[in-house]
């Protein structure tokens, strides 16, 4: 007999047990969670634990799903299922009461990014009602352009851009772009911008990921005609200071084309679909 209850915050030994064994063991090679990685979830993405349930075998955990919240949308992070356990309906389960308690308290919206190639995944939300709403693409450069002298730039962070107005993120910006994500990781990320006397021009916001450097926010004041030209400087500095790749992480059409990536030696790498649901009554 399996048993379904959402989290608390005190649940999060068993939590993480449950996203190990019943999701992440699907992944080889992924990283284990831990309790300290879930937390900096918490404050980084909003990771919310009353909107995670666990479902509870005689022997322990036998599938999770995983959610954030914030005022608008809730991501569905993760649904997994034992291996024995699957197709008995508890991963419908697990999403569809996630969709009743929204129904209930909001936000009414959820969305979810699979990674392509991922049909399992994909076939499940198609499944439940989500519906495909976009494609999300990794913007990937390899280092190896000509650095540009350090005394054109300044230091910016990420509270000076936020007190000057300059995050904002268009609807359907994917999570890790999204301007609460950008706060939660503010102590992280670092900033650097062309700026003259009467106001900023252009601004990055960049962080490790592994192997390589995300860029995870631009923007500035600049025309459109010298903003790519801009932004193109800005990379390569960083990449100076690096030596790493470059990755703009799960952008839409539109927001590469703005940015005129292909032309700034940027190529298309791994891609997302984006689904998204509605809460569901009781």
């Amino acid at each position: 007999m399996v048993s379904y209850r959402f989290c608390r915050p005190d649940d999060l030994p068993l939590l993480v047990r449950a996203i190990n064994e019943c999701y992440d063991r699907h992944f080889k090679g992924r990283p284990l969670m831990t309790e300290e990685a879930f937390r900096s979830g918490m404050r980084e993405i909003n990771l919310w634990p009353s909107n995670c349930m666990v479902a509870m075998g005689k022997d322990g955990p036998v599938g999770v799903s995983v959610a954030t919240k914030r005022v608008d949308e809730v991501l569905v992070r993760a649904v997994g299922v034992l291996t024995q356990y699957q197709h008995e309906g508890h991963g419908r389960h697990l999403v569809t009461s996630l969709r009743q308690k929204l129904a209930v308290l909001g936000p009414e919206r959820l969305v979810a990014e699979v990674a392509r190639g991922d049909e399992t995944a994909s076939e499940f939300l198609g499944s439940i009602g989500f519906v495909h709403e976009t494609d999300l693409w990794n913007w990937e450069r390899p280092p190896g352009q000509e650095v540009p002298p350090n005394q054109l730039f300044g230091a910016v962070t990420v509270a000076e851009l936020d007190a000057a107005g300059e995050l904002v993120a268009p609807p359907g910006t994917a999570w890790e772009r999204q301007i609460e994500t950008l706060r939660g990781r503010a102590e992280s990320l670092r900033g650097i911008a062309v700026a003259t006397p009467e106001r900023l021009e252009a601004w990055i916001l960049h962080r490790q990921e592994g192997r390589l450097t995300e860029i995870v926010g631009w923007g500035g004041a600049a025309e459109a005609s010298t903003r790519s030209r801009l932004f193109d400087l800005l990379c390569r500095r960083v990449e100076g200071e690096t030596g790493a790749a470059l990755r703009v992480p799960k952008l839409s059409a539109t927001e590469s084309d703005g940015l005129g990536l292909r032309a700034l030696g940027f190529k298309p790498a791994a891609g997302y679909y984006r689904f998204s649901g509605e809460a569901i009554p009781a």
